[in-house]
């Protein structure tokens, strides 16, 4: 199994506990991970929204995206009227601030995991914050991967 497919399945599966029916945001969309994971979602019967260039808009709806946000005309957080279950972060930095404003589709409607991969040293202070906010909002802690 390649290395990308295995990260994603991974993330969205064991660490995102990703079921059937819920709602997925994966951040990178289009790169090897990001496919991958759109893929392995879509396949397992979740509503995939990610984020990726224009340009890959087909290219991801192929792969079984119900959405795509081009990154490059608008930002996710103020175009994203879904609630989430699951978001899967390929891409860390920017994208991370506005996680913690990310609504789940539960009772409360709040829960919601967030994992976080390939984060570089200036995020952890930022992953600590998002970390804190997902303890507070649900029953388990937010994942990050390195």
């Amino acid at each position: 199994m390649p290395v990308a497919s295995q990260t994603a399945l991974e993330g969205i599966f064991t660490r995102g506990h990703l079921e059937k029916g819920q709602t997925i945001l994966i951040h990178g969309g289009a790169g090897a991970v990001g496919a991958y994971a759109v893929q392995l979602a879509s396949r397992a019967g979740a509503n995939v929204i990610a984020t990726a260039s224009g340009d890959d808009e087909a290219y991801l709806n192929s792969n079984g995206a119900s959405r795509v946000i081009d990154y490059r005309e608008a930002q996710f957080e103020k175009v994203l009227r879904e609630k989430v279950d699951v978001v899967f972060d390929l891409i860390g930095g920017d994208t991370q601030k506005p996680l913690t404003n990310v609504r789940g589709t539960h009772s409360d409607q709040a829960q919601c995991s967030i994992i976080a991969f390939s984060l570089r040293a200036h995020d952890h202070a930022l992953w600590a914050q998002i970390e804190a906010v997902v303890q507070q909002r649900s029953t388990g802690p937010a994942t990050h991967l390195d």
